[in-house]
């Protein structure tokens, strides 16, 4: 029975996160703001995070 509270606990993260990326893009004015609002809230693992320099 421990696969399936895991099976639960694996669905009910995804509906979560699926949830929150569609939220972004509602949220986003554009693609290019939603990439970059999606990075931020959701770095990749092992990635490199952009620093946002003034110009």
């Amino acid at each position: 029975m421990d696969h399936i509270n895991t099976q639960l606990a694996a669905l009910r993260s995804c509906k979560e996160h699926l949830a929150a990326v569609t939220a972004l893009g509602r949220a986003s004015a554009n693609v290019t703001r939603f990439i970059a609002n999606l990075n931020r809230a959701y770095p990749r693992l092992n990635g490199t995070l952009p620093l946002p320099f003034d110009d």
